[in-house]
């Protein structure tokens, strides 16, 4: 009877017994970040997307370059000394989208034969917003979105940036440059 007993024992000891423990998984390799995706904005009739700045500086903009992104403003008047660093304002230009220092990322000498450079550091743009509009005309009654304060459109192979009214503290702390060319310098550089 005790054997039996002990043989019960062991056969439900047996069964009882934990599984043993898989192996740890092993680590996945990097996977590509997650498409780049905006949000609908829809102001006075006109179609915008809201996207993650430096994002869509990276993947839309400067897909081979990532460390900063350089911006060309063109205008028939200096203001400021050549070869220095003058403040940027948002009412040194205008056009078709309101008020702004208008820059692309291709010269426009068809705007004025001054080139002013602006060099803003990719990781400046970390939490900011840009909204990505496709007409070339916006109407008078459009409103940028809240926290949105620069305004892209694509035109064939470059991206115009408009740098709407109370972004200039923040664009002239975080550029690393922002100066016309000197005489001869050749435009894009």
């Amino acid at each position: 009877m005790v054997a039996r007993t002990q043989r019960r024992t062991a056969a439900a000891a047996s069964t009882t017994r934990k599984p043993a423990a898989k192996p740890a998984a092993k680590p996945k390799a990097s996977a590509k970040p997650a498409p780049l995706k905006g949000k609908a904005y829809r102001s006075a009739g006109e179609k915008g997307t809201i996207y993650d700045a430096r994002r869509y500086v990276e993947e839309k903009v400067l897909p081979k370059q990532t460390d900063a992104l350089k911006v060309f403003h063109h205008a028939y008047d200096r203001w400021g000394k050549v070869g220095q660093d003058q403040w940027i304002s948002t009412n040194k230009s205008g056009g078709n989208f309101g008020e702004g220092f208008y820059t692309s990322t291709k010269p426009e000498l068809g705007y004025g034969q001054y080139e002013f450079d602006v060099t803003i550091p990719l990781s400046a743009l970390e939490g900011k917003k840009i909204l990505e509009v496709t007409d070339w005309i916006l109407p008078d009654n459009f409103r940028m979105p809240r926290g949105v304060s620069v305004l892209a459109v694509k035109q064939y192979d470059h991206t115009w940036f408009v740098f709407k009214p109370r972004s200039e503290d923040w664009l002239n702390t975080v550029t690393t440059e922002r100066r016309w060319d000197r005489a001869g310098e050749r435009p894009g550089t």
